[in-house]
């Protein structure tokens, strides 16, 4: 038998275990047993790089949970969790304002999400992390990459925000409140001051995708900070990104994980009050 080439169409639906393939030609006369091969099965896991959100190195020793499954970040802040649970889908609004004298004008903000998990970490020295949006698709290898922001003290504001490889580069645009009578905008271009106005300071700035993209308030005064996030570069848009902020006080992650959807918009944005309450305008 002359040496042949042949292509072996494989059925979708092939079960787990170990196939023969056997090659039999037209008229019967040749019967060979060519080779074997396995099915496996192909479980749900969720894999990533954790980096430091004041300086975007990795962080070792953290321990990042998905509902029963745990791993600890290794030297490069890698983890890899195995057979989670897919997403879920979840139905969330959101209401503001929630009381006032009527006639009352309530605004009501869809945050449902599906094919959703929640995502934790801890380590020492950092705020605890919480992600209640994470995708996770079933039978897939799914990737998140984020940042823990370390402790701040007491008054201190940060704005972490990460996301997918594309857009390359999302950027942060903070905007205070008058400061001795005066606004300022902290951006990669006037990135601010810790000592002095504006008290807030662009920490990093990611250009190649998945974040993070740290500000930090040294100071709060009274009024409105808005936040805005500006897509500088890349193919996808903010809504096709995953960009998740996280907020964060000297005590704790006080606001919960915001996602940006407006399906148009260049800019999508969140305004925090210098009392530490938050307001989502996504």
């Amino acid at each position: 038998m002359d040496s042949t080439l042949i292509r072996c169409l494989t059925p979708a639906s092939l079960s787990i275990g170990t196939h023969n393939v056997k090659v039999v030609n037209a008229d019967g006369q040749y019967d060979l047993l060519v080779d074997a091969f396995t099915v496996n099965p192909h479980t749900t896991t969720l894999s990533g790089y954790v980096t430091d959100a004041s300086n975007a190195q990795p962080v070792e020793g953290a321990v990042v949970t998905l509902a029963t499954v745990s791993d600890t970040t290794d030297s490069e802040g890698y983890y890899h969790l195995s057979d989670v649970p897919a997403g879920e889908l979840t139905a969330e609004f959101m209401a503001t304002p929630t009381s006032g004298e009527v006639p009352l004008t309530v605004n009501f903000m869809d945050l449902s999400t599906s094919n959703t998990q929640t995502v934790t970490a801890a380590a020492t020295g950092y705020i605890d992390y919480l992600n209640t949006q994470v995708p996770v698709t079933a039978n897939e290898d799914n990737i998140l990459n984020f940042s823990l922001s370390p402790e701040i003290g007491e008054g201190e504001m940060r704005f972490v925000l990460t996301w997918d490889d594309d857009p390359a580069d999302l950027d942060s645009h903070p905007k205070t409140p008058p400061i001795d009578g005066s606004s300022y905008h902290v951006y990669y271009a006037a990135k601010g001051d810790s000592l002095n106005p504006p008290f807030a300071r662009l920490d990093v700035d990611d250009v190649t995708g998945y974040g993070p993209e740290t500000i930090t308030l040294y100071e709060t005064f009274d009024g409105t900070y808005h936040y805005y996030i500006y897509k500088f570069s890349g193919y996808e848009e903010i809504t096709q990104s995953n960009a998740v902020v996280n907020i964060y006080d000297n005590t704790r992650d006080f606001c919960r994980p915001c996602r940006f959807r407006r399906p148009e918009a260049a800019v999508s944005g969140i305004s925090v009050r210098s009392t530490v309450s938050a307001n989502n305008s996504h």
